[in-house]
């Protein structure tokens, strides 16, 4: 295995883990990460002006696409469209810290995940 194949797939796993670590197992708990110093997802979204009904609709597609892009590690045509729609929702969430004026702590795990989804897509554009 080459270097950009294991970037590629140390990439793949870093998204997805993460992702459904934040909406299945850490979304009541208090992390310095949170929004607006929020305590759970719940009050980490409504800083940011958004419902609850937004939040839901978010993780459920967040956890659906971070399934999916695992899935990608055998079914390479699931990775593109899966990293393009969690880039989106990266960068989203980039906009909102910057737009509550969060300091760089809680911005950066959407910087990080934004950075892999797009090392992610041009891995298996250009190289794989």
């Amino acid at each position: 295995m080459n270097f950009l194949n294991a970037l590629y797939i140390f990439s793949i796993v870093y998204v997805s883990i993460t992702i459904l670590s934040v909406w299945l197992l850490r979304k009541n708990r208090k992390t310095i990460y949170r929004g607006g110093g929020a305590v759970n997802l719940l009050e980490e979204f409504q800083n940011y002006g958004l419902s609850k009904n937004i939040m839901i609709g978010v993780g459920v597609c967040k956890v659906s696409l971070s399934i999916l892009l695992l899935l990608g590690l055998r079914y390479s045509l699931l990775v593109l469209p899966s990293v393009f729609f969690l880039a989106l929702f990266m960068l989203a969430a980039v906009f909102f810290h910057l737009k509550i004026k969060d300091p760089i702590i809680p911005t950066v795990p959407s910087l990080l995940l934004l950075f892999f989804c797009l090392v992610i897509a041009c891995l298996r554009m250009f190289y794989l």
